[in-house]
């Protein structure tokens, strides 16, 4: 429901200097586009239906409410007959997506609040469950996306969220994942250039830990070992990434797996 005010005026043919002036007490009928029919339109918010013809006030203003849409307007002034034709009246008008705008007809250019809620929540904004990816490597649009081990181009960890932006269509993105599977933090970027790129990891103290060897005998390069072999006490498996073999109550870098 959209409030529409309208002013008519009178023009001075026979003396231009002398200026417009209103047009009081012209009829306004307003009917539907494009079908010509009678319009239902009111004088408050949606309750109140108004008699039509409106009339031009001493300004030579007329106004009501009416629903989303487009319209006719015609003035009646002592017979003299004009007409406002296809009338687009539209609450909190917003522009639609590029598809909607290249739409045949002028209503689908524009987008009630519900409709761009949904155009918005397609890009994982403002819903509580993300749209899921089906593959990294086909997204063209940015926005935010959950994705699975069905996800082609994923990261190496199998679940969490993405944030993916590109400039222009997909020839360049950026793609961020993260993923606390299994209480690990795990991070991953890339960008991808005109096709997928690899992903580059990123660690942290959930799952890289600088700790003491305690478990009696050498830890190998390479080579796993529990996390309560290591001081201070981890969980799960840790594999020795320090590049050398750490020797009992020796230190070094480890990399859960």
């Amino acid at each position: 429901m959209k409030k529409y005010i309208g002013t008519t005026i009178r023009k001075n043919v026979n003396d231009p200097t002398a200026g417009d002036t209103p047009a009081v007490g012209v009829n306004v009928t307003i009917k539907n586009y494009p079908s010509n029919s009678a319009a239902t339109v009111y004088s408050d918010d949606g309750v109140t239906v108004a008699t039509q013809p409106l009339v031009t006030d001493a300004a030579g203003k007329f106004e009501f409410y009416a629903a989303d849409g487009r319209y006719n307007i015609d003035y009646d002034f002592n017979g003299d007959i004009t007409s406002d034709t296809d009338v687009a009246i539209f609450d909190d008008i917003e522009k639609a997506s590029l598809s909607d705008a290249q739409a045949a007809t002028d209503d689908e250019r524009y987008m009630t609040p519900s409709k761009v809620k949904s155009y918005v929540d397609q890009f994982g904004i403002g819903v509580s469950d993300l749209p899921n990816i089906s593959s990294f490597n086909a997204t063209t649009l940015s926005g935010l996306y959950g994705f699975n081990s069905g996800s082609l181009g994923r990261p190496s960890f199998t679940n969490g969220l993405c944030l993916s932006a590109t400039p222009d269509n997909n020839d360049r993105m950026t793609q961020v994942a993260v993923s606390t599977v299994g209480g690990t933090y795990q991070f991953g970027f890339r960008a991808l250039i005109a096709g997928a790129g690899d992903w580059i990891y990123m660690y942290d103290t959930s799952n890289l830990a600088y700790s003491q060897n305690v478990s009696g005998g050498t830890i190998t390069s390479n080579s796993t070992t529990a996390g309560s072999s290591l001081s201070p006490t981890q969980t799960g498996t840790w594999r020795n990434v320090s590049g050398n073999d750490i020797l009992n109550n020796g230190y070094g870098l480890f990399q859960r797996v």
